[in-house]
């Protein structure tokens, strides 16, 4: 109920001590503001020419696509401003419409809260509500200013996980009564199990937003996907974005060797691996699998917290502190001490910082002044581990060093775009990366290594064709010629 017509009957319960013609007159004053909630295009929003024409394109494909579909638009490229207008667009054709955004982090809550209110709509974030009880009763109360035709715009903003929770339940027992859209971002998170084993199936339309909408190495997840929010209708990839509605960059890939201990212990396991190199094509449940696969990714950790990573990172770190700013460190989640470590060195070097880990992200307050206070220069520097990953706007930022990293492009993808969004005085960037190189003694090595120097190589001519110093010699193609040679080396 709006707080106009709340206000109203309030004031109805006064009116016993009042004249009727006061009273009435009072009434009509307070319906007389009275506006039904909706949604409106910000008027500083330029979605059809210029730098984000692209915005445009995207939502004209999804309306010819029978209002449906995925945008795969690059991290920094507007996803969100062009699904609001969509809703925007598409509401105006409607009587009443239920808009549920779902969104895998409380960060990314937040932010799409805030986005919402841009369209002078404001939006119900059940991360501020406690207690399913209290969820449940915030959707119903939402359903009925529907229903009712007390609101002609709802936003509901919900977790990922909640799609798959009994509050899709309440929701569907309106659904009749409205027209539906979920928007879901970062919607590649959304080809798991849990979600394709039961998604709800009351929405009449879906927007999919995500950089990367198809899983690396999953099939079964990205064709669940393409089938339930429809095709990818609209591609705007980094090369595209990279000049228009993100800055240049340039990267640095720095070489790093393991300790003499760590040297030790990866050649052990290197054997161990070898001699059980028959159980890679097991059954995945067999003790030899199993083993196998447990030393694999133990011999991964080492290339991913190598100790010699963080006097590279000292090392590459400018020598004033004052030319540090605007910096993320994205640091490894299989190990707490190397961002201990990363921490220790900023803190001796007198550099305001903060890390941002599942802590910081649990309280909302404390997030949003972390943030608020890094994109006003506050605080020259942001470490993590994952979490900077997905859901986190700070446009100021200029630096990244990647002292860890996954094999997934979704992930590089993501950093890059969280890296090169435009800002204002922003015209370049810069990502350093911390790429390890063992000693190898062997003649052949394993399909595992194999593959993880592979997984290095790729990551590094990811990087590079995006860059500006792509074609020139440099630590990055000195280093991917190294590993080219050594996979041709070790095959003979």
């Amino acid at each position: 109920m709006t707080s106009t017509l709340r206000q109203a009957l309030e004031q109805q319960q006064e009116s016993k001590s009042m004249q009727t013609e006061d009273y009435t007159s009072r009434l009509e004053s307070l319906l007389s503001d009275y506006r039904p909630n909706t949604l409106k295009v910000p008027d500083w929003l330029d979605y059809r020419t210029g730098d984000y024409a692209h915005q445009g394109d995207a939502i004209d494909a999804w309306f010819a696509n029978d209002n449906k579909g995925i945008l795969s638009i690059a991290t920094g490229g507007g996803k969100t401003l062009a699904s609001l207008t969509t809703a925007t667009l598409l509401s105006k054709s409607l009587k009443n419409l239920l808009i549920v955004i779902a969104v895998p982090t409380k960060a990314l809550m937040v932010q799409w809260e805030n986005e919402v209110a841009l369209f002078g709509s404001k939006a119900v974030n059940l991360n501020n509500v406690s207690g399913s009880k209290n969820k449940l009763s915030k959707i119903d109360r939402t359903c009925k200013n529907l229903k009712f035709n007390s609101s002609h715009v709802e936003v509901l903003i919900i977790s990922h996980n909640a799609l798959k929770s009994e509050l899709m339940a309440k929701i569907k027992k309106y659904s009749d009564s409205f027209s539906t859209l979920l928007i879901a971002d970062e919607v590649h998170n959304l080809g798991s199990t849990g979600f394709i084993e039961n998604p709800p199936d009351f929405f009449g339309f879906k927007i999919g937003l995500s950089a990367t909408p198809i899983r690396q190495y999953d099939e079964e997840g990205s064709e669940f996907l393409l089938q339930y929010f429809g095709d990818v209708v609209y591609d705007f990839p980094l090369d595209k974005a990279i000049g228009k509605c993100l800055v240049p960059f340039d990267y640095h890939a720095h070489i790093t060797h393991l300790t003499e201990d760590e040297n030790d212990e990866f050649y052990d396991l290197t054997q161990k691996i070898k001699r059980l190199s028959f159980a890679v094509n097991a059954n995945k449940d067999s003790i030899e699998f199993q083993n196998w696969s447990r030393l694999c990714i133990r011999r991964r950790r080492i290339i991913e917290t190598a100790e010699n990573k963080i006097f590279s990172f000292k090392q590459y770190l400018p020598t004033k502190s004052s030319d540090i700013t605007n910096t993320l460190v994205f640091c490894s989640d299989k190990q707490p001490e190397q961002l201990e470590c990363i921490n220790s060195i900023l803190n001796e070097r007198h550099i305001n910082f903060h890390q941002i880990t599942s802590l910081e992200t649990a309280n909302n307050t404390t997030l949003k002044q972390i943030i608020d206070d890094y994109n006003q220069g506050r605080i020259q520097v942001l470490t993590s581990k994952r979490v900077l990953d997905e859901g986190f706007n700070v446009p100021q930022t200029q630096t990244a060093y990647i002292l860890a990293s996954n094999t997934t492009k979704k992930q590089w993808t993501q950093r890059l775009g969280r890296v090169l969004r435009k800002d204002k005085g922003k015209d370049n960037a810069s990502i350093h990366d911390f790429i390890v190189m063992p000693s190898i003694s062997d003649t052949v090595i394993d399909d595992d290594f194999k593959n993880l120097l592979k997984s290095e190589a790729e990551r590094i001519q990811f990087f590079l064709q995006f860059s500006k110093n792509g074609t020139e010699q440099n630590g990055a193609v000195e280093l991917l010629g190294k590993i080219g040679d050594l996979l041709q080396e070790k095959r003979r």
